[in-house]
């Protein structure tokens, strides 16, 4: 039997974080404040912390959570931000998500068992689902992520695919979990970039022989940008920290798939001329290939019809949009010096 006294005295312990939930800040906004709510309010069998890194001077204690102010008089990256958060950190396990993004209801139990089940696997992520209150437009740019001919293999980080984890070379740091031994060895985050800051760090973890897995179940939900020129300018950022990757040669971005886009750059500007002159000397040539394009036009809109309506009539002009944004910051990123080597990124062995 435990006496009073031993009961106090177990109530008096401090009890275990096991998972700190760190959430770099961009721009204090009503939306965040709601993402936070829900974070906060998960109410999740096993114990957890959120830490809020921010560069602003008058964000104050949200919903519990703990607000670190950096102080800085620039707009640090989120990497800065993430390593900041990872040092207040006190849980086993680190979950970083944006601070546009809120996590379901299992999110936390997910992780924390697939920990415990998979001793062999340091690092988790998951997709970014397009939340089902998202503005009209913001769930166009959603679909372009969404559809095969948006993202391709890829398109798993943005709605789940599959029925059961896989292995992943990298994942995006919207919707990622990591073993806290793991990013000790590799020194953190240890970037000031803008983007990419996530693929730079599954590198060094694979190379330090980690192994990262996707979970399809793991799901967030994260708020896209309005087409077309918010969600333009992200892809643009995207791709030209990719190109800048792929001429350091990073293991992480050497897939084909990256170099598609340019590929797909090159055939509009050199193809577009090219159908014009067939079409003006062979006027024949033209009947076929309308039917095949427009063939095309309504299979893909028809496919999106029942989720965006009549906005999905134009999904293939912002799919072609997507591309092209994405193709030539690629080939921008690998061109510049700037995007390659002064972006503080040591080039590894």
């Amino acid at each position: 039997m435990v006496d009073n006294e031993d009961k106090l005295a177990a109530c008096a312990e401090p009890t275990k974080i096991e998972v700190s939930v760190i959430v770099p800040l961009h721009r204090d906004s009503a939306q965040f404040r709601l993402n936070l709510q829900r974070l906060c309010s998960l109410g999740s069998r096993y114990s957890y912390e959120v830490i809020v890194v921010t560069d602003q001077n008058k964000v104050d204690v949200l919903h519990g959570a703990t607000v670190i102010q950096t102080n800085l008089s620039f707009d640090s990256g989120p990497g800065v931000k993430r390593d900041i958060g990872f040092a207040a950190a006190s849980g086993d396990i680190l979950a970083y998500l944006d601070d546009d993004a809120f996590p379901a209801s299992d999110w936390i139990e997910r992780a924390v068992e697939f920990f415990t089940e998979h001793k062999e696997f340091a690092a988790l992520g998951g997709p970014g689902v397009t939340p089902p209150d998202s503005a009209p437009l913001a769930r166009l740019g959603g679909a372009v992520y969404e559809s095969r001919l948006g993202s391709g293999p890829f398109r798993n980080r943005f709605r789940p695919v599959g029925s059961h984890p896989l292995e992943v070379l990298e994942w995006p740091a919207f919707n990622w979990f990591v073993r806290r031994e793991a990013l000790l060895t590799v020194g953190g985050w240890d970037t000031a970039i803008y983007g990419g800051e996530d693929t730079w760090l599954c590198e060094r973890l694979r190379r330090a022989g980690y192994r990262i897995a996707y979970d399809p179940g793991l799901v967030v939900y994260h708020y896209r940008r309005a087409l077309l020129l918010p969600h333009l300018r992200q892809v643009a950022n995207v791709g030209g920290r990719r190109g800048s990757f792929a001429r350091l040669q990073l293991r992480t971005s050497t897939s084909p798939y990256f170099y598609l886009p340019v590929v797909g750059v090159l055939l509009v500007v050199l193809g577009i001329p090219l159908c014009v002159g067939i079409c003006i000397e062979l006027p024949t040539v033209m009947v076929p290939m309308f039917a095949v394009a427009g063939i095309a036009w309504f299979v893909l809109v028809g496919s999106w019809f029942g989720r965006l309506g009549v906005l999905a009539a134009v999904l293939p002009i912002f799919i072609v949009c997507h591309h092209v944004a994405y193709g030539s910051a690629f080939v921008r990123g690998w061109f510049s010096r700037s995007a390659a080597g002064d972006v503080g990124l040591r080039k590894l062995g």
